[in-house]
């Protein structure tokens, strides 16, 4: 099976113990197994599988709904779907860093207005505003490099921008609230 083959469901099916499970993904008459392992780390990351576990059964099935489900619920999604359950820290710094690139300029641009940016006649040394302007922007400087490391180490994990946004699709109709 294609990475971008769309698919009909995923199933989660589960051991007699309900601890460990397989995920297996079927497109058409085509079933392939992705992944096996412990089921907390799958059901700490997807409300509906949760909601499924308390109802009971052996089986969890994963469906969308809506007519654009075969734009973004394929192999592929459920694949790096799999590896951010693996590895939530990678998708997790890029957002991190990002928040707090954006409260940082947010709170330069209320600072510098140009009035803090003017020397006063005391001189630099004794102007703590501009020390604190300097402070910020050096802080800005080393978190737009960090966020650039971060992006590049997304797209080594798999994260690209098109696959990710098929990703939040994914989060947002199955509650994967960590990827949001």
């Amino acid at each position: 099976m294609e990475a971008d083959a769309p698919l009909d469901c995923a199933h989660f099916l589960l051991t007699p113990t309900r601890t460990r499970c397989e995920l297996v993904v079927s497109s058409g008459d085509q079933t392939e197994k992705l992944a096996s392992g412990l089921l907390q780390p799958f059901s700490s990351h997807i409300k509906a599988v949760n909601e499924e576990i308390d109802k009971g059964g052996c089986s969890i099935k994963l469906e969308p709904s809506g007519d654009d489900a075969a734009s973004w619920f394929t192999k592929g999604t459920m694949e790096r779907f799999v590896r951010f359950v693996s590895t939530p820290e990678v998708l997790e710094r890029v957002d991190s860093v990002d928040n707090e690139l954006s409260q940082l300029e947010e709170t330069l641009s209320r600072h510098n207005d140009g009035s803090v940016m003017q020397n006063s006649s005391a001189g630099e040394q004794e102007n703590p505003n501009l020390q604190l302007l300097k402070a910020l922007e050096a802080r800005r400087a080393i978190l737009q490099k960090e966020k650039s490391m971060a992006f590049a180490r997304a797209e080594a994990a798999g994260f690209s921008a098109k696959n990710t946004s098929d990703l939040m699709r994914f989060a947002q109709q199955f509650g994967a609230s960590r990827l949001r």
